[in-house]
C-alpha cells in the first residue's frame, strides 16, 4: 500500500480505508468459498454403501448445469444493490456496510447444514448470502463520498477496495487447506467466523461521517468538512429519477459493469473447475494456482488509483479522459488475452494469459468506482447500486452460459467461452470510447429533477399565453 503506518492511525479516513480494505477481504472469501468447496463436494470420494461396498462417487451428484446453477445463485441475490445504494443513503455507509457482511457471515454459517438437508434450501441460503452482501458492497460509495476529498479519492477508492482481490486471492489456498484437513463444511465456518470478528470492530469504530466521529482529530474534521462542503448531502434525499434514468453516462457505465463481469465471472467462479478439467492437480494445488489472477490484481489496484490521482492532480489528463484510459485500454487489452487464453490451452498459458487480463482490468474496476462517484457524489451510492446490478446480472447469466456450453469439459467448449467474453470485451471499450463520460452531472447539484423543472416550465408557458 502507498501509505505509511502513521498516516491510518493519525488520519481516520486512512483508516477507514485500512479497515475497509479487510472488509472487502472478508466479504470476497464468503462470496468465492463455494468455487472451491464445490469442487470438494463433486470429486470422487470413496464412499461405503450400507452393505458394506466400497464404491468412487463424488458426496453430491451434481450436473454441469446443477453447479452452473449453484454458482450463480449468489448473484442473484446480488442483483438488489441498488436496495444497498437506497439504504446507504437513508441509514449511512459505514452502518450498511458493517451490518451487510455480518449478516452475510451469519448465513454463511448455515451452509454446510441446508446443504445436506435438501439442494433448493442451499441455493436459497446462497441467495440470501447475496442479498445481504449486494446491501454492503452498494454501500461504500456513500461513505467515500462523506470521506474521501476530491484530490484523494482515487486513492483511497483503490486502497480499500484492492481488499477484494485478496480476500479473492487467499480464499483459494486457504479454503483448499482448510477442506483437505477438516473438509469442505470447514470453508463456511471459517470465512464467517473471520468475517463476523471484522464486523464487531468496523460497527465500533467507522463513523457515517466525519461528523459524527467524535474520535478523529479537529483538524481533519475541519479539512474534509471545508473540501466536502459543496457535496455533502441533504439528510433527506429527493432523487432526480427522470435525469438519472435518461443519463448516457450512467447507462454506459451500467453496461460496462456488465462487460466486466462476463470475463470477470471466468475468474472468480470457474478458474478452479477449469484447471480441474484439463489436468491432475489436487484440491490443495488448485487453491494456489487459481489465486496468481487475483494477486496480479491486488498488486495493479492501488498503482491505478495512485497515477489516477497523479495524472488529474498534475492536470495530464481531466476525469473523462482518465477514466476513458483505464476503461478502454484495459477492455481492448483484457480482450486479447481472452483470445490467447483460448488458443493458447495448456494450464502454463491459461494461468499467465488471464494472471495479465487481470493486471489490466483491474484499472478499469478503479475507474468505475471513481467514475460514479465524479458523475454524482451525491446520488453516488445509488449509481454504484445501478452499476453493481449489471454487474450482477452479467455474473447470473455468465455461469449459466458457461453451463450450459461447457457440458462434456473439452478444450473446445472452454474456447468458445473465452472467443465470446472477448467479443463483449471490445463491444464494451468502444462504447466507452463514445459515450463515456467523468464530468460532474449537472443533476447532481439539485434535489430537483431537470426533467420536472422543463415541464413545469412548458406548463407555466402554456398559461402565460392562455
Amino acid at each position: 500500500m502507498f501509505f505509511h503506518l502513521e498516516c491510518i492511525f493519525s488520519q481516520k479516513r486512512y483508516m477507514i480505508a485500512f479497515l475497509a480494505f479487510f472488509g472487502y477481504v472478508n466479504m470476497f472469501c464468503l462470496r468465492a468459498n463455494l468455487s472451491m468447496a464445490i469442487v470438494e463436494m463433486t470429486s470422487n470420494k470413496t464412499v461405503v454403501l450400507e452393505n458394506g461396498t466400497l464404491v468412487r462417487r463424488p458426496e453430491f451428484e451434481w450436473s454441469s448445469q446443477d453447479k452452473g446453477f449453484a454458482l450463480s445463485a449468489f448473484s442473484f441475490g446480488y442483483i438488489f444493490t441498488v436496495v444497498g445504494g437506497l439504504m446507504a443513503a437513508k441509514y449511512g455507509g459505514a452502518t450498511v456496510f458493517g451490518v451487510g457482511i455480518a449478516l452475510t457471515a451469519l448465513a454463511t454459517f448455515l451452509t454446510p447444514y441446508l446443504v445436506y438437508l435438501d439442494f433448493k434450501w442451499f441455493i436459497m441460503s446462497r441467495i440470501v448470502e447475496g442479498i445481504f452482501e449486494a446491501i454492503a458492497f452498494s454501500s461504500m460509495s456513500e461513505l467515500w463520498s462523506k470521506w474521501s476529498p476530491p484530490e484523494e479519492r482515487s486513492r483511497l477508492v483503490s486502497y480499500s477496495f484492492t481488499g477484494v482481490y485478496v480476500g479473492l486471492t487467499i480464499s483459494y489456498p486457504i479454503s483448499g487447506f482448510v477442506a483437505g484437513i477438516w473438509g469442505w463444511p470447514a470453508i463456511f465456518y471459517t470465512t464467517g467466523g473471520a468475517a463476523l470478528i471484522w464486523s464487531v470492530f468496523w460497527l465500533t469504530l467507522v463513523k457515517n461521517d466525519p461528523a459524527s466521529d467524535r474520535r478523529m482529530s479537529n483538524a481533519e474534521r475541519l479539512f474534509l468538512t471545508e473540501r466536502l462542503k459543496n457535496i455533502v448531502k441533504d439528510s433527506e434525499i429527493s432523487y432526480p429519477w427522470c435525469d438519472i434514468l435518461t443519463s448516457i453516462p450512467v447507462w454506459t457505465l451500467c453496461i460496462v459493469e456488465f462487460v466486466f463481469s462476463c470475463g470477470y465471472t471466468i475468474i472468480i467462479l470457474y478458474l478452479p473447475l477449469y484447471i480441474k478439467d484439463i489436468s491432475s492437480i489436487d484440491i490443495n494445488q488448485i487453491g494456489i494456482l487459481s489465486a496468481l489472477p487475483h494477486l496480479c490484481a491486488v498488486a495493479s489496484h492501488p498503482i491505478a488509483g495512485y497515477l489516477a490521482d497523479y495524472f488529474r492532480n498534475k492536470k495530464i489528463l481531466d476525469a473523462t479522459q482518465t477514466h476513458k484510459l483505464y476503461i478502454c485500454a484495459g477492455f481492448s487489452i483484457g480482450a486479447l488475452l481472452l483470445n490467447v487464453a483460448a488458443f493458447w490451452p495448456n494450464f502454463a498459458g491459461i494461468i499467465i494469459s488471464l494472471s495479465i487480463f487481470r493486471l489490466f482490468t483491474s484499472f478499469s474496476d478503479v475507474a468505475f468506482h471513481v467514475n460514479v462517484i465524479d458523475l454524482s457524489p451525491k446520488y453516488s451510492s445509488l449509481l454504484i447500486g445501478m452499476g453493481t446490478s449489471f454487474f450482477t446480472l452479467g455474473a447470473i447469466l455468465s455461469p449459466l452460459f458457461i453451463g450450459l456450453m461447457v457440458q462434456h469439459h473439452s478444450q473446445e467448449e472452454w474456447n468458445f467461452c473465452f472467443i465470446s467474453f472477448s467479443i463483449i470485451y471490445l463491444f464494451g471499450a468502444a462504447l466507452y470510447w463514445v459515450l463515456g463520460s467523468g464530468k460532474l452531472q449537472s443533476w447532481d447539484k439539485s434535489s430537483a429533477s431537470q426533467c420536472t423543472n422543463e415541464a413545469e416550465q412548458r406548463n407555466d408557458t402554456q398559461m402565460e399565453e392562455r
